[in-house]
Formats: structure tokens, C-alpha cells, sequence
């Protein structure tokens, strides 16, 4: 029973460690990249979200693409 027990412990311990050591690793790799959220608007024509950058403005209203700009008129 005293073997099973320590056994138990050193796996138990083997798996937090092996944690600790991966999560600064992740954070790291994919965290937080430093920029700020982009502003998401939405096609007046079919109603996708859309980054304000890659989005298509018209006279204030913004469409996913030049052919739905186009469409809208």
C-alpha cells in the first residue's frame, strides 16, 4: 500500500511540474500580442462583422465587400 501511495505522489508531482514549467512557455508563444482590438462593423447589405480595416466604407456605412457596396446602391 506504502508503494502504491509514493507512486501516486511522484506522478502527481511529475505532472505539476511538467505544468509550471509549459504555462510561462504559452504565455509566451500566444499571449497577449501587444495590440489593441480592432472594431468590428457589420455589412449594411448581408449583415457580417467584419475588422473596420478590411471593411469597405460608403458614405458612413460599411459593406464586407465592393460588390455588396455595389449591390446596396
Amino acid at each position: 500500500m506504502g508503494k502504491v501511495l509514493l507512486l501516486l505522489v511522484v506522478v502527481a508531482l511529475f505532472f505539476l511540474v511538467r505544468a509550471m514549467l509549459r504555462a510561462p512557455a504559452a504565455r509566451r508563444q500566444g499571449g497577449e500580442s501587444g495590440r489593441e482590438p480592432e472594431r468590428m462593423v457589420n455589412c449594411k447589405r448581408c449583415g457580417l462583422y467584419v475588422p473596420v480595416s478590411e471593411a469597405v466604407e460608403d458614405h458612413g456605412d460599411y459593406y464586407c465587400s465592393e460588390q455588396h457596396r455595389r449591390l446596396a446602391r
